[in-house]
C-alpha cells in the first residue's frame, strides 16, 4: 500500500502529461482545420471574427501548460521529500544509538553499589565515555554519544511547506529528542555529585525510566513514516 501511495504522484503526472499532449494535438488539428475551411477564408477580411478562435486556443494552451507545470512541481516535491526522509531515517538511527546507551547507563546507575564512582572521560578519538570505578579495583564503561539534530534543523521549514503530515510527526519527534537531551544532560549533574545525593539519584532514575519508552515510541513512529520499516537497528556513526 505504501509503495502504491508513493507512486501515485508519478502515475498522475504521466496520465496528465498524456492528457495535455492529447489536448494539444486536438487543438493543433482544430486550428489547422479551421485555417483550411471556407469560413476562415471569408473571415480574413473580418478580423473580429477570428478572435474567438485565438482566445480559445490561448486558453487551452494556458491550461495545458499549467497542468503540466503543476505535476512537474509535484513530482519534484515528491523526490525532494523522499530524499529528506532517507536523511531523517539515518539521523533517527543515530539518536536511537544514543537512546540505547542512555537506557544502559540508567540501568548501571540504578544498580550502583555504595562504593562505585562514575566519571565522564574523553577517549583518544575525542568521543565521550561514561565509566564506573568500583572499590574492588574493577571498572566498566560505555559510549556516551551526543544527540544529532543537524538534518532536522535543516529540513524542518521545508517539510512544513511540502508535507503537513510528516511535519506533525517531526514536531513530536523534536519534543522527545529534547527530552532525551535533558536526560543526557542530567548525567553530568549526577557525575558531579558523585552519587552522594541518593534521593536525587532515585528521582533521576525513576524519571528516566518513565520517559525513555515514550521517546522510543516517538522515534519509532517517525522512522516508520520515513522508511516504512520498524526501528530495530541503530547507526553508530
Amino acid at each position: 500500500m505504501k509503495l502504491i501511495k508513493d507512486l501515485l504522484p508519478e502515475i498522475f503526472g504521466v496520465l496528465f502529461s498524456i492528457v495535455a499532449l492529447t489536448l494539444g494535438y486536438l487543438l493543433i488539428t482544430f486550428v489547422i482545420d479551421s485555417l483550411s475551411s471556407d469560413s476562415y477564408k471569408e473571415a480574413v477580411n473580418q478580423p473580429l471574427g477570428l478572435i474567438p478562435i485565438s482566445v480559445f486556443a490561448a486558453i487551452i494552451l494556458f491550461i495545458c501548460k499549467e497542468v503540466v507545470e503543476f505535476f512537474r512541481r509535484k513530482k519534484a516535491n515528491f523526490r525532494k521529500v523522499s530524499a529528506i526522509k532517507i536523511l531523517l531515517s539515518e539521523e533517527i538511527q543515530l539518536n536511537y544509538w544514543v537512546w540505547l546507551q542512555m537506557k544502559s547507563l540508567i540501568n548501571t546507575v540504578k544498580d550502583k553499589t555504595a562504593t562505585s564512582t562514575f566519571n565522564i572521560v574523553l577517549s583518544s578519538s575525542g568521543a565521550e565515555r561514561f565509566e564506573e570505578s568500583r572499590a574492588d579495583g574493577s571498572s566498566g564503561g560505555q559510549a556516551f554519544p551526543k544527540i544529532s539534530e543537524n538534518i532536522y534543523q535543516k529540513v524542518i521549514l521545508e517539510i512544513a511547506e511540502l508535507d503537513a503530515n510528516l511535519y506533525s510527526f517531526l514536531k513530536n519527534y523534536h519534543l522527545k529528542i529534547s527530552e532525551l537531551q535533558h536526560l543526557r544532560n542530567g548525567v553530568y549533574d549526577y557525575v558531579d555529585e558523585n552519587g552522594k545525593e541518593l534521593m536525587w539519584q532515585d528521582g533521576y532514575v525513576s524519571y528516566s525510566e518513565d520517559q525513555l519508552p515514550l521517546i522510543k515510541e516517538c522515534m519509532s513512529s517517525l522512522f516508520l513514516q520515513c522508511s516504512g520499516k520498524k526501528l530495530e537497528k541503530p547507526r553508530i556513526r
